[in-house]
């Protein structure tokens, strides 16, 4: 076990949520604790693009 979440669950959890906020990041943290991404977590709302100025 890497990292110091001891429940597979919430590693499982917390990476998919990860992954509806910033694809990359999600890939280099599953990288960093020797993990598998899990599928995307399912939104509450429809994801919506922000322009960025």
């Amino acid at each position: 076990m890497a990292g110091k979440v001891s429940l597979e669950h919430i590693r499982i959890s917390v990476m998919a949520n990860l992954r509806n906020v910033d694809e990359t990041l999600a890939q280099r943290v599953a990288d960093g604790i020797a993990m598998d991404l899990p599928p995307p977590s399912k939104t509450a709302a429809p994801v919506l693009d922000m322009d960025t100025p």
